[in-house]
């Protein structure tokens, strides 16, 4: 009699393990490799990944975060080789993600923007960015511009407003360098600090219409106009000391701590930096102005990035519960109010000012979309976005040169129009790139 009591129990217990064994070997792991490092967007996303397994009790988020670089460099073969994630977020431009969907390494979302209702839900930009050859290959996302942050106590202090010409910043530059500070927080140790104040200036001097006319169109970048922009922020700027000390050595973390710390005075940059700017920042009130055009009185026209967005590796097992995951973090008004809240970032969803009533938003998030949302300011997608890969390369490493030394302004522009016209003759930019 106690040996069958004590054989139920057993019974029961092994039953339990085999159900509880069986469940776990059920349970599904959805890969992601993101970029949200940073503690705010960490936050955010830990949050989002809680609620979507809350909303998904079989699923696990399994979520590797990592610098965008290094997404770069590690996501071809980790997609060659099967092993890759099932969603990534790499910058979703041209440059970028053109070869991935070329190779057929990631899913060809057009049928599921229609399908999931993004092209009404959506920004444009976060279609039209991760888009070529026709077809859709992401959603962007961190709705981006890049203007000038600066402290306003110490531009109270100098005396002077934002600026309305390139004239007017050198102006506030040499005030700054006569009462001690650094005019300019900036390093060019890492390739994208590089490339985005030469999309800048570029921008700042070409305007609009020339900028499109050689990024989208078929025009040369052979103009006066680039190489003005180039020599003044990569040579004139340097021999003024409108940067740090030994800024080229600087890695961008090192040149973010002179504007944290009241060194530097104004900080080139866009709004992803402001969450660093949360974290950082206690003691000053930080304002923001537009990159002023070469003369005054022109329209503002600055930088539009989708700083990166979310694409599915086409070799997933669960496409459905990846374009799941993509349309919550995208698409849903929660999560929407978790990227402005907790991450300070701008998310492609369209929202009316009702929606956001109530919101926590800090102030400088407030700015940008009211900037992003104003029909005044010219904006032109990053040459991130767009440039040829091979001709994207030597734009790192040619801004490097003409740091150092080892190449003028007028070699670089020659050979980078020459890689410019070579990538439109492979189909590598956006108006010939072709998926055969």
């Amino acid at each position: 009699m106690s040996l069958k009591k004590g054989v139920f129990p057993c019974v029961l217990v092994m039953a339990i393990t085999l159900i509880v064994a069986g469940s776990v070997q059920a349970a599904i792991t959805l890969k992601v490799w993101d970029q949200w490092t940073g503690a705010a967007g960490k936050q955010a996303v830990d949050m989002m990944d809680a609620n979507f397994e809350k909303m998904h009790p079989d699923v696990k988020i399994e979520r590797s975060a990592m610098p965008a670089a290094t997404i770069a460099d590690k996501i071809r073969p980790a997609l060659l080789s099967g092993t890759g994630p099932d969603v990534i977020y790499p910058e979703v431009g041209i440059t970028f993600l053109g070869p991935l969907a070329k190779a057929g390494l990631v899913m060809d979302l057009t049928e599921v923007w229609e399908r999931r209702g993004w092209n009404q839900k959506l920004m444009e930009g976060a279609k039209a960015i991760p888009t070529f050859g026709g077809r859709t290959f992401g959603v962007g996302h961190e709705i981006e511009y890049v203007p000038i942050y600066y402290n306003k106590n110490i531009f109270n202090k100098l005396g002077v407003t934002p600026p309305k010409s390139i004239s007017e910043l050198e102006d506030i530059c040499e005030k700054a360098l006569a009462a001690g500070y650094i005019p300019i927080a900036w390093s060019a140790r890492d390739w994208w600090t590089k490339t985005n104040l030469a999309t800048a200036i570029l921008w700042s001097y070409l305007g609009k219409e020339k900028a499109e006319e050689a990024m989208f169109r078929g025009g040369s970048w052979d103009m006066p106009e680039v190489r003005e922009a180039l020599q003044k922020a990569f040579v004139e700027w340097p021999k003024r000391n409108f940067y740090p000390p030994n800024f080229v050595a600087l890695g961008y973390d090192e040149g973010n701590m002179f504007f944290y710390q009241q060194k530097a005075v104004m900080h080139p940059e866009g709004n992803w930096m402001i969450d660093g700017y949360i974290e950082n920042v206690k003691d000053f009130e930080i304002g923001v102005f537009l990159w002023p055009r070469l003369k005054e009185g022109e329209p503002s026209c600055t930088i539009f990035f989708c700083g990166s967005g979310y694409v599915i590796s086409n070799s997933t097992k669960y496409p459905e519960l990846a374009i799941d995951y993509v349309d919550y973090l995208m698409a849903s008004k929660e999560a929407a109010k978790l990227w402005y809240e907790v991450a300070a970032t701008i998310p492609p969803l369209k929202l009316s000012e009702e929606d956001i009533a109530g919101w926590d938003i800090h102030y400088l998030v407030k700015e940008a979309i009211k900037a992003l949302s104003s029909e005044e300011i010219q904006f032109v997608p990053g040459l991130s976005m767009g440039t040829p890969a091979e001709a994207f390369e030597f734009l790192k490493t040619g801004v490097a040169e003409i740091l150092t030394g080892q190449t003028t302004v007028d070699e670089f522009v020659k050979e980078w129009d020459k890689l410019w016209q070579k990538g439109r003759e492979e189909g590598l930019t956006y108006d010939t790139f072709k998926l055969e």
